[in-house]
């Protein structure tokens, strides 16, 4: 087994960025034109609906749309997020860009699925721990969802290499996450943390492009109104900039996040020794 970095793998969504740059881009111009093609079905499908139901059908047609939107939305980070994985496990597989809809990325929806069902649960069951000892007084309510806080984050770590153990073909990954991340929890924590932390920065850094990038090009005279969120009828021009700079940044951020996972899926299970920079195969790298 190689010597697993908390902070090498933090940091294996910026290696990737800088030298699958070409790749990267890719991703970001496929998510943009899969976005606009999603308003675009959702808005036909409403439309449709309206059509079919008439007047008075306003909750089902929005929890319909509603519907299309977040399955939408799925898939795309589903697509992306395999794509990332299978840069760095998988390399020799061919797809454009890596990108693919296939059995491996249906394996990562019914994780996510499965990890925001036992969410819920938790997140039931301490409420209604707490509840039951409200009696005891208030600190026995937040002990409890102190205690459900701490246990969630302990088994997210746990079961955290999931995703890329179901990419490399080990089922749905549950076990091998267990397996592999069994005495390394602290230091997938300190991982995880460096990475929100680099998250954060990249998203404030963003944000404050944006806002200078619009205020340049419609004028700095309403600064608060610049970091508010435009309207179209308002400012079409700031509401366009601004759809498709999070259209670009929502699956940068995706990357930046899910990266560290394969780097440390790579580094503890070791599947080829001549890995290098957290997780990426020598034959990954572009020309």
């Amino acid at each position: 087994m190689r010597r697993f970095s908390a902070s090498d793998a933090a940091i294996a969504g910026f290696r990737l960025v800088r030298e699958q740059w070409r790749a990267v881009l890719g991703w970001l111009l496929f998510n943009l034109l899969l976005a606009v093609g999603m308003i675009v079905a959702t808005v036909i499908v409403l439309l449709g609906l309206i059509a079919v139901s008439g007047p008075g059908a306003e909750e089902t047609t929005a929890v319909i749309g509603g519907l299309v939107a977040g399955l939408g939305t799925l898939a795309s980070a589903a697509i992306v997020v395999g794509a990332v994985f299978r840069l760095m496990l998988r390399p020799q597989e061919p797809a454009f860009l890596y990108l693919r809809l296939g059995a491996a990325e249906l394996k990562l929806v019914a994780l996510w699925l499965l990890a925001l069902a036992v969410g819920l649960v938790l997140v039931g069951l301490a409420v209604a721990a707490g509840g039951f000892l409200a009696p005891l007084g208030w600190w026995a309510g937040l002990l409890v969802n102190l205690l459900a806080a701490v246990f969630a984050l302990w088994l997210a770590l746990r079961f955290s290499l999931a995703g890329p153990a179901a990419f490399a073909g080990r089922g749905l990954g549950l076990i091998a996450s267990w397996r592999l991340t069994r005495g390394r929890v602290l230091a997938l924590l300190g991982m995880s943390a460096m990475t929100c932390c680099l998250l954060a920065l990249v998203w404030l850094t963003a944000s404050l492009g944006l806002v200078v990038a619009t205020g340049a090009l419609t004028g700095f005279h309403d600064f608060g109104d610049l970091i508010g969120e435009a309207s179209f009828e308002a400012h079409p021009g700031r509401f366009l900039i601004q759809g498709v700079a999070y259209a670009m940044l929502a699956p940068l951020l995706l990357i930046l996040g899910q990266a560290p996972l394969a780097a440390a899926y790579a580094a503890l299970d070791d599947p080829a020794p001549d890995l290098v920079d957290a997780g990426l195969r020598p034959e990954a790298k572009l020309a």
